[in-house]
């Protein structure tokens, strides 16, 4: 039989994963030298509090026992092949690390390097578990996912850069220049950059910044056959404005919202927004 597991990087909660199907294991965030596991002993309220607290929280990749107990379950549950689609390799080394213990217990993985994580991680998820539930194969599951992520965009800006800096994500002389100047950095995530952070584009101002993304996905991809994603860390203003221009824009433009999961904030900071073009494989709620 086939399953799908990812990880919370998704943002896919635990009462999602339980009724969907979904094999979920949760990452951990570090904060002040003590781990949690992601959603389960530390929520996303949380980590807002802690990073308005001027706190720098760190990610860590999912603890070994806790990836046992979940692939156990699969073999219980008589789970023989899995797609398996956590956040991307560029970002964490779960991919693999999941492929071995599936590995160790005779479940075949066909895993899929999304390129990205959060939102777009979620609806791939959700629409290869939808595919699974239709009865399609995993070869043609991850061929198609795999096609989808080729036409699937996402362009992100923050609104404190010294998040992205700690990650390494931008030089902490763009960082500086960008907090004088006023300068923001409009970052890509795209297959073509192998899961890699690009600076895309540098606008002045964050509302700059965020009409320049959202005209950018609407003028080169089609809402035909994408959604229209939006992500966001506490900046549910910008969400809404969103929304309203995407809709102008298309009124029948299937626009799907959500929060960035609590390991992407981490490295994001407060009032990050990001918007995607996300290519429909099949429908999903």
């Amino acid at each position: 039989m086939l399953g799908l597991i990812t990880c919370s990087g998704s943002n896919i909660t635990k009462e999602e994963a339980k009724k969907l199907g979904i094999y979920l294991v949760p990452l951990q965030i570090n904060v002040d030298g003590q781990f949690y596991r992601d959603q389960e002993e530390i929520s996303l309220k949380k980590i807002y509090n802690i990073i308005k607290e001027g706190k720098y929280p760190k990610t860590a990749a999912v603890l070994i026992e806790d990836l046992i107990k979940v692939v156990k379950k699969m073999k219980h549950d008589l789970i023989d092949e899995a797609i398996v689609l956590p956040l991307c390799r560029a970002f964490s080394s779960t991919i693999e690390t999941m492929c071995l213990a599936l590995k160790e217990l005779d479940i075949k993985p066909y895993p899929i390097d999304c390129y990205v994580t959060s939102l777009p991680q979620k609806m791939f998820v959700l629409q290869a578990k939808k595919l699974i539930d239709e009865g399609f194969n995993a070869p043609t599951i991850v061929k198609k996912i795999n096609e989808a992520i080729k036409s699937t965009d996402t362009l992100i800006v923050a609104d404190d850069l010294n998040y992205l800096k700690q990650g390494g994500r931008i030089t902490p002389a763009a960082a500086k220049l960008g907090s004088i100047m006023g300068i923001k950095p409009v970052l890509r995530l795209h297959y073509s950059l192998e899961g890699k952070i690009d600076t895309f584009a540098k606008v002045r101002t964050k509302s700059k910044a965020i009409k320049y993304m959202v005209d950018y996905l609407l003028e080169n991809y089609s809402l035909e056959d994408h959604y229209f994603l939006i992500c966001h860390s506490d900046d549910v203003k910008a969400k809404k404005e969103i929304e309203n221009y995407v809709k102008k824009f298309n009124k029948d433009a299937r626009i799907i919202s959500d929060q960035f999961a609590s390991v992407i904030v981490c490295h994001t900071g407060l009032g990050c927004v990001g918007v995607g073009m996300l290519k429909i494989v099949t429908e999903v709620d």
